[in-house]
């Protein structure tokens, strides 16, 4: 699922779970010579983001099966608010 810009996170319940790629993006290779990239949430780098989770930085995901993590919408809402009041 692509999203032209971020505004659908806006429109998502709490409840709602999302996948690692929404979060902070990925690049798309096309045949075209510039690789096309989604928008983030937030923006950081896959490796960057996986550390942040694995030390507590950032919320953790819910495990849906071997190898599909996803994060709560509402959790990724709270982290950011906190994020950014400090």
């Amino acid at each position: 699922m692509l999203h032209a810009d971020l505004s659908f996170f806006e429109t998502l319940p709490d409840s709602a779970l999302i996948r690692e790629k929404l979060i902070i993006g990925a690049v798309h290779k096309s045949h075209e010579e510039m690789p096309v990239e989604t928008p983030r949430i937030v923006p950081v780098s896959r490796s960057t983001w996986r550390r942040m989770v694995k030390t507590g930085q950032a919320p953790a995901p819910i495990k849906l099966h071997t190898g599909i993590s996803a994060w709560r919408v509402g959790d990724l809402r709270e982290w950011l608010r906190q994020r950014s009041m400090s």
